[in-house]
């Protein structure tokens, strides 16, 4: 079976540097080119008044477990572990 492991990434504003990542895996077809995000307002620049609107999700990407491993936070490399053994026992669904 093939698997493929999917990341999100959404900035909470455009002036930070941290990230909140989603990974996710599923085996189907799925382009993430048909991937709709919503968006959200703030002011931008900081004390503007100027409103801006922003993708809640930057991007999306399908990786191998390969390159997910050298891709994904070092805290998250427990997910790919365990999607391995479901994938290696044929337990995934």
């Amino acid at each position: 079976m093939a698997a493929n492991c999917g990341a999100s990434s959404s900035r909470s504003s455009p002036s930070t540097e941290r990230q909140l990542v989603i990974a996710f895996a599923m085996e189907g077809d799925f382009s993430t080119a048909d991937l709709a995000s919503q968006s959200f307002e703030m002011e931008w620049p900081p004390r503007s008044h100027r409103i801006q609107s922003f993708p809640e999700i930057d991007r999306a990407e399908w990786f191998t477990l390969a390159h997910a491993r050298a891709k994904i936070l070092p805290a998250q490399r427990s997910f790919l572990d365990r999607l391995e053994t479901l994938i290696e026992n044929g337990d995934a669904q």
